[in-house]
């Protein structure tokens, strides 16, 4: 049995997962299970969870997550348009001087004794 897919004891056939959900395929189980933080599983597909863009620094905020629309910037990032990116936004790395302690940020926070600013790029600089 594929990772997105399950089957009943007995059944002739497998069956699709719900969305967000996936088969281990470390176990016997054909149970579905959520997938895990990071990851999402569209519904109707027949392969496991796909990782958001580790690389790009993405996650998700929550287990079961059933969409691509779910990654978000990790923490210690903000979230930024481009509409070159597959995703539409880029993560990028707060700069020294913010507060970036929580995931899904679109603003850097501002830390005590510093001044945010954000240029014509959408880049921020801290003062």
């Amino acid at each position: 049995t594929l990772a997105g897919l399950f089957s009943s004891p007995g059944a002739a056939k497998c069956l699709p997962c719900p969305a967000g959900t996936a088969r281990d395929l470390g176990t016997d189980s054909d149970d579905c299970l959520p997938c895990e933080r990071g990851t999402f599983r569209l519904e109707g597909t027949a392969e496991g969870c796909v990782a958001c863009s580790v690389a790009e620094h993405k996650t998700t905020l929550e287990q079961g997550s059933r969409s691509p629309e779910s990654c978000v910037c990790d923490s210690g990032f903000y979230r930024r348009e481009d509409l070159t990116s597959a995703d539409g936004f880029v993560c990028v790395r707060c700069p020294t001087g913010s507060v970036c302690e929580v995931p899904a940020l679109e603003v850097p926070g501002q830390a005590a004794g510093f001044y945010l600013q954000q240029d014509a790029q959408e880049h921020w600089t801290v003062f």
